[in-house]
């Protein structure tokens, strides 16, 4: 059994760096692969994940999506994992400064959200792609401004007042997601 670079790099990306943890890890993605010649890196995301990341990416496209179970559900395992809940109005808050210049360059230019996502949309994961596109068919300049503005006054009253810093996020969050719903 071999690994492959790549594997090497995401393995390692994924567990950070920690031994017991990478041990473990190469321990079960051996067990998985058992019987193939090569892991290959789509072998270590589908068996190893990154489920903080996973967590928030879900929550972040529940909320561009309007979906309030799936974002509960997102949230809850995101609490459950211990992953800090600030991270995930962080990650709403870089979609919604990407949907604001994205916007930008389609009014600007006059031009369809499939357009704009073919220059700007390049990095994001294929799976988010029609996510971003809805969102951006359904938000205006306007409110993406709003928005962008409400998620960092909520960033600022986090930091200020730590001791509440999950409620804020969330009721934050949830606003925004029952904001996507409604124009979508």
């Amino acid at each position: 059994l071999r690994l492959h670079t790549a594997s090497l790099h995401a393995e390692i990306g994924l567990t950070g760096g920690d031994r017991i943890a990478s041990r473990n890890e190469v321990r079960k993605l051996a067990l998985y692969c058992r019987g193939m010649e090569t892991i290959e890196e789509h072998h270590v995301t589908e068996i190893i994940g990154d489920a903080s990341a996973i967590s928030v990416d879900e929550a972040v496209d529940a909320i561009l999506s309007g979906n309030t179970g799936n974002f509960l559900h997102a949230m809850q395992k995101i609490t459950t994992s211990k992953t800090a809940v600030f991270l995930v109005i962080q990650a709403c808050l870089k979609q919604f400064q990407l949907l604001d210049a994205m916007r930008a360059e389609m009014d600007e230019k006059r031009l369809q959200a499939a357009q704009v996502m073919q220059t700007h949309g390049r990095h994001l994961h294929f799976r988010r792609k029609p996510i971003i596109e809805q969102a951006l068919r359904t938000w205006n300049a306007d409110a993406i401004s709003r928005e962008t503005s409400r998620l960092q006054s909520a960033i600022l009253q986090t930091r200020r007042r730590q001791s509440l810093e999950d409620s804020i996020a969330l009721q934050t969050l949830l606003s925004t997601t029952l904001q996507s719903g409604r124009k979508g």
